[in-house]
This record gives structure tokens, C-alpha cells and sequence, in this order.
């Protein structure tokens, strides 16, 4: 419980100029991981899905429900295996097929990075600095940033096209 509000701050740095909307998209997303993550893992993209899509959302208009839905299924899926959902892709634009595939990345990181501890979350900061995206771990969680944080953080790099720079302290 909590987990999601403490990711939505972890990740939040990333989308600091992003309009008013895209932020609420971003904590809607957070939140909603926040619910899925408890899901068989073999199911738990197609239960996002559900949950995303048929769930009773207000304030949503088409676009921003399915930027949503993509968020999720990024978070839950990789890329590359998200075929099945190739008919959601033709209802964004190029610009918010990428902040969608931005915000499951990086809810991806900060998940695996905590296991679902909110407390490792806040021992750690993720920004963007000129070209480089910066995942810095403070010293009590640095035996963390191992091989899976390191692929995260450059899976994520890549969809923002930064350099991965991951600093252990």
C-alpha cells in the first residue's frame, strides 16, 4: 500500500515540464500499478488492460484512456512483446505513443529497483541531466543497482535517446 504515490514522486522528475494533464496521466498510471502488481504475472498486463480500459475512470477522454492503458502495458510488458495491442498504437501520435511507452519504463525502473519497498524509492532519485538520464542510489540501497536495474535504466534511456548513467553512493 503506498507504493504507487511513492513511484509516481520517484518518477516525476522525468515529466517536470510536461502540461497539467500529462502529469495527472502519469499519477493515474502510478496508482493504477498500484493495484495490478498483486496479479498472476502471466496475466497481470492483460488485468492493467482491463483495468485501465473498462474501468470506471472520470475525467478521461479517449486518448488520455488509452495513453493510459499503453503506460501500463509498457510497465508490464517489453516493447517488442506487446504485438497483441498494435491496434491501440494507431489511436495515439507518435508523441504520445512515446510518453506512454516513457511512463511504463519508467514505472518498470522504480519496480524493479524497489521490489515493492517504498522506502528504497526514496533513497533514490532518477533525472534527466542535459543528455544523460541519472539514476543516482544512495549508499544504503547501492547493492541494488544491479544487472535488471542496469537494463531498466537503459531501456528507459533509450525511449528518451539519453545516455544511462547510474551512480552508486
Amino acid at each position: 500500500p503506498g507504493f504507487g504515490k511513492t513511484l509516481f514522486d520517484f518518477i516525476m522528475p522525468l515529466f517536470k515540464s510536461a502540461p497539467p494533464a500529462t502529469k495527472r496521466l502519469v499519477k493515474a498510471a502510478s496508482l493504477l500499478h498500484d493495484v495490478s502488481w498483486r496479479s498472476d504475472p502471466s496475466s497481470r498486463a492483460e488485468e492493467c488492460f482491463d483495468n485501465a480500459s473498462r474501468g470506471n475512470l472520470s475525467g478521461l477522454d479517449h486518448p488520455g484512456r488509452v495513453l493510459l492503458v499503453m503506460a501500463l502495458l509498457h510497465r508490464y510488458r517489453k516493447s517488442g512483446k506487446m504485438r497483441r495491442y498494435k491496434a491501440l498504437k494507431g489511436l495515439l501520435n507518435k508523441q504520445q505513443r512515446s510518453g506512454a511507452q516513457v511512463i511504463g519504463q519508467a514505472m518498470r525502473l522504480g519496480a524493479s529497483l524497489a521490489g515493492g519497498d517504498p522506502g528504497v524509492l526514496l533513497q533514490a532519485q532518477l533525472r534527466v541531466d542535459g543528455e544523460e538520464l541519472v539514476l543516482r542510489l544512495g549508499a544504503e540501497i547501492a547493492q541494488l543497482g544491479g544487472e535488471v536495474v542496469e537494463t531498466r535504466l537503459s531501456e528507459l534511456a533509450e525511449s528518451m535517446k539519453l545516455r544511462p548513467v547510474l551512480i552508486l553512493k
